[in-house]
């Protein structure tokens, strides 16, 4: 059970980090106002 929400936490903060990552490439490419 622990194990689960484990990978649920993960996956959520990897997907967070992806977007980070979007969003900080398109603010850099000034496509972000």
């Amino acid at each position: 059970m622990a194990r689960e929400a484990i990978r649920q936490n993960y996956n959520v903060q990897f997907v967070t980090a992806t977007l980070m990552a979007m969003l900080a490439k398109a603010h850099s490419k000034g496509s972000l106002d």
